[in-house]
Order: C-alpha cells, then structure tokens, then sequence
C-alpha cells in the first residue's frame, strides 16, 4: 500500500474517532424561557423563581460560574454577587456586566 494511502486511512480514522468522542458528550440543550414565569412577587418568590432558572437544565449557568465553589471557573463566582455590586454601582453594574462582560 502506498505511503499516501496510508496517510489517507490514518487521517479518516483520525476524523472518524474525534466524531465519534464528540457526538458521545452530552449536550447542553437551551431554550426559549418557560412563559409561566410571572414578573415581581414577593421576594421569596423571586428568590425561588431565580434559584430554579440559575439550577436548571435549560439554563446551564453553572457551567461556567461557580456558586460557593461548586461549578465552572471560566467566569465569576456568584457567590454574595449582591453585595459586590453594591459596591461598584448596584443594578446598572450587573446589566453592565451581562451586556459587556
């Protein structure tokens, strides 16, 4: 078999076994927002609403943030984020943020 043959197969092998890795990583599917959200509430409920979209499978957040060291280390730890906010300029700070991380 000649050298560039060789080369060929190794190289389809090669393609095939990195096809094959990806596609048996699960995948983080995302979605449009649940539409029975409702907007204010007591701020228990916001709490509670915040809480089950930060930990949701739709959202994925904690693939990157980390909270209280559990999580992702790409972006900021959310832990006491309210407080460090406060101190830089409280909600135009985290819109600011969202926007132009």
């Amino acid at each position: 078999m000649k050298l560039q043959n060789k080369v060929i197969l190794l190289l389809l092998a090669v393609t095939g076994a990195f096809v094959y890795i990806g596609n048996a990583i699960p995948q983080i599917k995302s979605g449009p927002a649940k539409k029975d959200r409702k907007v204010g509430g007591t701020p228990q409920e916001l709490v509670t609403q915040g809480k089950e979209i930060f930990e949701g499978l739709e959202a994925g957040c904690l693939v990157c943030h980390s909270l209280n060291g559990a999580g992702g280390n790409r972006c900021p730890e959310l832990a006491g984020i309210g407080n460090r906010s406060k101190k830089r300029g409280g909600a135009e700070y985290l819109v600011e943020s969202l926007y132009d991380p």
